[in-house]
């Protein structure tokens, strides 16, 4: 019942900070990471353990399902290639450099252990990412690699630690096998994926009821997990390839009511989630401090940690500068396709690999009597915290240091763009669709309604039309509805050619999406 009653105060904390940092710039996991440990060592505070289980079953699933919503599938298979080099190669190259320089810097540690020390810090965390790419605005094209990579990361990173774990307890490491483990545990994930997300979207077509559907999209990531690592397959992919079917056809599946219902759960669910790890992590470092041994070897161990946080950090800057000129180098065709991008960017993506709940969950999981347990568990923290904060507090004069922007069109050109599409796409279907069995009066009537609403969003007006319907025939109501999906239609069309983000795409959409819901209670009404 303590921990219970300390887990309902650290949310409310988390609340009362996220509303008092609103306006920094600093990233959010950061923040949340310096208060957990700043009240770790408050006298008469209950230890509250962030079990492995916890991490991996509670957290994990619905952050990356709804990590993998936010990600444009449209940009995530143009991004591919470096998403793959940063997700997969430098994910093993980062476990192969750390597990040396950790055999090098601690003696006695086996190289198993060592290996499983870069194994469990190599992987970027999927939520501090996505934190990042929402409060900082850099290029779209950075957000979608860094958000895309963090999605698939933990996937290499944690075979590499199973494996690391397996030569620990004494079986036989082949090359051979460690391919075909990754191999097996990789295809197994997108299957399963593929599976769970189309039998979810067979029920959300035969579904119209708001409560129902958002329940159904919040046991979604815990059905693709449980399923897949109970045949020992990655539940990471799994959950981010039912994350990335349903989102790609979440247009025709779920009606506005469900949207805007589920959004605001969703919002809410990620915001708790979110917090409350990062606020974990502080937690933990009470018990890592005082299991350490004191005296010298405290400071050797100290240095030794900070060095394994340089080279985490060094290594990610070293590997983004080829990984990106090198494919180019070697193909022509992919310089003219995709000409190498500028250094600022990848200097930005190069310094933006926090580390978070993941790595802190693998080194929690080790077993009580792995060799070094106790060490590894404190250098893993010393990464993580210093990412946070080294990188976390940086990165904001970075963007500002490198004048990076958005990028491209503008924000409000975009708009502009969309709302007079929007416009003409109703024009053309009350032309086209809307004429049989609506009087031509109806039909003017329409038209003049929404070109009214589109004079007062280019004007910035506030016009009250609360009950512009009330008097209009079920007919003109079924004809409204048909602008609004046709609308929504013309909207992912135009983000599927790359006139628009995605950002504006969901904000239009809710707003379409609050639109047919006004309709639809009004045609209701008695």
């Amino acid at each position: 019942m303590l921990e219970v009653s300390t887990v309902l105060v650290l949310l409310c904390l988390v609340t009362f900070l996220a509303f008092l940092t609103r306006t920094w710039s600093i990233p959010y996991p950061t923040i949340m990471v310096l208060v957990g440990a700043a009240i770790a060592f408050v006298p008469g505070l209950p230890h509250v353990q962030l079990t492995p289980e916890i991490v991996f079953l509670v957290f994990l699933p619905p952050l990356l399902y709804a990590a993998a919503w936010q990600t444009p599938i449209h940009d995530f298979r143009q991004n591919l290639r470096p998403i793959g080099l940063l997700a997969v190669g430098l994910v093993l190259v980062t476990t192969l450099v750390v597990g040396v320089v950790a055999h090098a810097l601690f003696p006695g540690l086996p190289w198993a252990a060592a290996f499983a020390l870069g194994a469990i810090v190599s992987p970027p965390d999927a939520i501090a990412a996505t934190a990042i790419t929402q409060r900082l605005r850099v290029p779209r094209r950075i957000s979608v690699i860094l958000e895309g990579e963090s999605l698939l990361n933990d996937a290499a990173g944690l075979v590499t630690y199973r494996v690391a774990l397996a030569v620990a307890a004494g079986e036989t490491f082949f090359v051979s096998g460690f391919v075909s483990q990754f191999f097996i545990a990789a295809v197994g994930g997108i299957a399963v994926g593929c599976l769970v997300g189309w039998a979810v979207m067979a029920i959300h077509k035969r579904l119209d009821e708001p409560v129902i559907e958002t329940v159904v999209t919040l046991l979604t990531p815990f059905a693709a997990y449980l399923i897949c690592e109970a045949i020992h397959c990655s539940g990471v992919l799994a959950v981010v390839c039912a994350g990335l079917m349903v989102r790609q056809s979440s247009g025709r599946l779920f009606s506005a009511a469900t949207r805007l219902h589920a959004t605001a759960v969703w919002e809410s669910v990620v915001f708790v989630l979110t917090g409350l790890s990062f606020i974990f992590i502080g937690l933990e470092m009470r018990e890592v401090v005082q299991n350490l041994a004191t005296g010298e070897q405290f400071l050797r161990d100290g240095l030794g940690a900070i060095a394994i946080l340089f080279v985490t950090i060094a290594v990610r800057l070293v590997w983004v500068f080829p990984a990106a000129w090198l494919p180019r180098f070697l193909s022509s065709r992919l310089r003219q396709k995709d000409p190498s991008p500028p250094w600022k960017h990848l200097l930005l993506i190069g310094w933006t690999g926090m580390r978070g709940v993941v790595s802190l969950a693998a080194a929690l999981a080790l077993p009580a009597d792995f060799p070094f347990r106790t060490l590894i568990l404190f250098v893993v923290f010393v990464v993580i915290l210093g990412t946070l904060v080294v990188q976390g507090v940086s990165l904001p004069w970075l963007v500002r240091m490198l004048q990076l922007s958005g990028g491209g069109r503008s924000q409000s050109e975009q708009e502009l763009d969309a709302r007079l599409a929007l416009l003409a796409c109703a024009n053309i279907y009350l032309d086209e669709k809307a004429v049989r069995g609506v009087n031509q009066n109806e039909i003017e009537y329409l038209r003049s309604y929404f070109r009214s609403h589109a004079d007062s969003w280019l004007m910035r007006l506030n016009l009250d039309d609360e009950s512009i319907l009330g008097n209009q025939s079920t007919l003109c109501h079924k004809a409204f509805s048909g602008v609004l999906a046709a609308q929504r239609h013309r909207l992912h069309q135009l983000f599927r050619e790359s006139i628009i983000e995605e950002a504006l795409v969901q904000k239009l959409e809710r707003e379409i999406d609050m639109e047919e819901s006004r309709i639809k209670s009004i045609a209701n009404a008695p």
